[in-house]
């Protein structure tokens, strides 16, 4: 089985699983904006291409969108 056969679903229930398992807690985050998002100050920005910038003074970090 490759990992590109599963099911969002499906990889849900295993990724809840293993947390379950090891201790470790699974946060479910609404995918709506997760591609504009910074990870660092959480301020929607500009994504062009594989490019990211974000737009709040207080952070300007940018870098690969990936």
């Amino acid at each position: 089985m490759t990992l590109n056969s599963w099911s969002f679903y499906q990889l849900r229930s295993f990724l809840e699983y293993k947390g379950i398992q090891f201790g470790v807690e699974v946060i479910a985050v609404p995918p709506a904006w997760t591609s504009q998002t910074c990870h660092k100050c959480l301020h929607i920005g500009m994504r062009s291409d594989k490019r990211f910038k974000c737009t709040a003074k207080t952070c300007s970090w940018s870098g690969d969108a990936d």
